[in-house]
């Protein structure tokens, strides 16, 4: 057997032994190889039991070379290490390298429940994320909006490390295997297997949650870009600030024109209309996936002061309809809208006595 650190010892296929077992990971020598290799081999055993011999026999029963024909025996053993361990030694790192792509995977699996990989990922962009540590990635994360992402995130980052272990520690014995097509093969293979459902309950459980927030987000439909959202947001800040100027702001509602201006006017810088697109898009898309990983890129305290912004300009703003409203019923205006509405109908008739007229007209003129 050899030993194999963590993994304990793996079994070693000797040739025509009564003792080898129904699994084995090296073989000692392949067939062919020992059909030619067969009086080196012997010459290596007998010099490795002429060295335990005189070991065993020494007064001091340590390390010594100085029986007759040791130096030989020295350079017989020394030559047969140099060559099987190197030869064992690759043979056990392709069979352990055999599960790169499934422990791959179970970190691909904690980068999907982080929402740390993104669509367009390639496998040296997955590599570079994989590579980082749990402290590393928890400082990049920005405060989940549901608990469900809190809780998932708190639960991958717990066992980030031991899975990054279990498969940097197969290519450890290889430096450059990172810098080769090694890894980034074992990679393509785990990410082809990568299931794009597994967080389609939690994703099904957190837009129920945000639902209020995506319908805020909708306010926004017609801005295609930031410059249209940016226009859109000042001409409300320009509106309430007149408002204020004018006396027409409800005393009463809190917080106060000024503030109210200052809000909207924030809401064009820090990332407000990159979270608006975000919230969009996990409308737009049918893929949990790519769902989950938009749910996890929202910054829920930018939510909250785009939310608490919009639930304030729409309290306003139905107050201030409804007074504008009861003052054009209490001053005669909704009889200009009667008045127009009357005026609108007239001339549509009149239109089609206009079309009759002429239709009249023109088969008279047919039959002349």
């Amino acid at each position: 057997t050899l030993w194999l650190g963590k993994s304990n010892f793996v079994a070693v296929e000797l040739p025509n032994a009564q003792g080898n077992r129904g699994v084995h990971v090296v073989k000692f020598i392949p067939q062919a190889e020992y059909d030619k290799r067969s009086v080196q081999l012997t010459d290596a055993a007998m010099a490795l039991a002429r060295f335990g011999y005189y070991r065993e026999n020494s007064l001091s029963k340590t390390e010594d070379w100085s029986y007759a024909d040791g130096k030989t025996d020295y350079l017989i053993i020394q030559s047969f290490c140099d060559r099987w361990v190197n030869y064992a030694l690759t043979e056990l790192v392709k069979h352990k390298r055999n599960d790169l792509p499934l422990l791959l995977s179970e970190q691909i699996a904690l980068a999907d429940a982080l929402g740390a990989i993104k669509t367009a990922d390639g496998s040296k962009e997955v590599l570079a994320r994989l590579l980082q540590n749990s402290k590393t990635l928890s400082v990049q994360f920005r405060s989940g909006i549901t608990k469900a992402i809190t809780e998932l995130r708190a639960e991958a980052l717990a066992k980030w490390d031991d899975a990054q272990d279990a498969w940097l520690s197969l290519v450890a014995l290889n430096d450059h295997a990172l810098e080769g097509d090694l890894l980034l093969s074992a990679i393509q293979k785990a990410l082809k297997k990568r299931s794009k459902n597994t967080h389609a309950a939690v994703v099904k459980k957190s837009l129920s949650e945000i639902r209020p927030i995506l319908d805020t987000a909708a306010l926004f439909a017609d801005c295609e870009n930031a410059d249209d959202f940016s226009e859109l947001v000042t001409g409300l800040a320009t509106l309430v600030k007149s408002l204020g100027d004018s006396g027409d702001y409800p005393a009463d509602i809190s917080p106060d024109s000024s503030t109210l201006t200052d809000s909207l006017n924030a809401l064009t810088e820090g990332g407000i209309w990159m979270t608006i697109l975000k919230l969009r898009g996990i409308n737009q898309s049918e893929d949990p996936l790519r769902q989950w990983q938009l749910l996890c890129e929202l910054d829920g305290v930018l939510i909250n002061r785009l939310m608490m912004t919009m639930q304030s300009w729409q309290q306003v703003h139905k107050r201030v309809l409804a007074n504008i409203t009861a003052y054009n019923h209490s001053h005669g205006g909704h009889q200009i809208s009667e008045f127009r509405t009357q005026i609108e109908s007239t001339l549509q008739e009149l239109h089609q006595v206009l079309d009759a007229m002429q239709s009249v007209a023109g088969e008279q003129y047919d039959n002349a």
